[in-house]
């Protein structure tokens, strides 16, 4: 935990065997710009919040990613969880500028996940829960695809300005405001 917190210099880092990141460990890391951990599984909470240099995050067999992690990574364009499966609180909140995201295997998510994201289309093919409030705000957001998804939160999509295409099949149970302010 905050093993490296603060350290506003550090550029890149290079941890090929390192299977967890502590909590805080990266936080306020403002000049780091990408982080890639091949054998990482385990993220905990705000591990890289506020490193707004961060422009590129890939975790190749991470599973878990705690509460916070990327919360205002306001660099971040792109991410990539071949194998992660569920995504906190807050994980890649006030990120405005994420543009790629691929999550093949990710099946649920939780309050406020890409709240304000920056992304134009979300194919999340494993995803069957989706939070109150995940893609609020993500005004860029045109299009979705979440063909099992059987769950969306309330606000789950609110003030999507311009969402003009979802892709619901199997969806039993949308949450109150999941689509307000939807203006398309």
């Amino acid at each position: 935990s905050s093993a490296f917190f603060g350290c506003e210099n550090l550029l890149s880092v290079s941890f090929p065997k390192c299977e967890t990141i502590g909590r805080a460990a990266f936080g306020e890391c403002t000049g780091l710009t990408s982080a890639d951990f091949p054998s990482c599984t385990n993220i905990d909470s705000n591990a890289f919040y506020s490193c707004t240099g961060l422009t590129y995050a890939k975790f190749s067999v991470c599973t878990n990613v705690g509460v916070s992690a990327f919360i205002s990574c306001t660099s971040l364009t792109s991410i990539d969880f071949p194998e992660c499966t569920e995504l906190s609180d807050y994980v890649f909140f006030n990120c405005p500028n994420l543009v790629s995201v691929n999550l093949p295997k990710c099946t649920s998510m939780d309050y406020h996940t890409f709240n304000s994201a920056g992304f134009s289309f979300v194919n999340l093919p494993q995803c069957t829960y989706v939070g109150n409030r995940v893609f609020m705000n993500c005004k860029k957001l045109a299009s979705i695809s979440l063909p099992v998804c059987t769950s969306i939160g309330t606000n789950a999509f609110h003030n999507c300005i311009n969402l003009s295409y979802i892709d619901l099949p199997a969806c039993e149970q949308v949450g109150l405001g999941a689509f307000n302010q939807c203006y398309s």
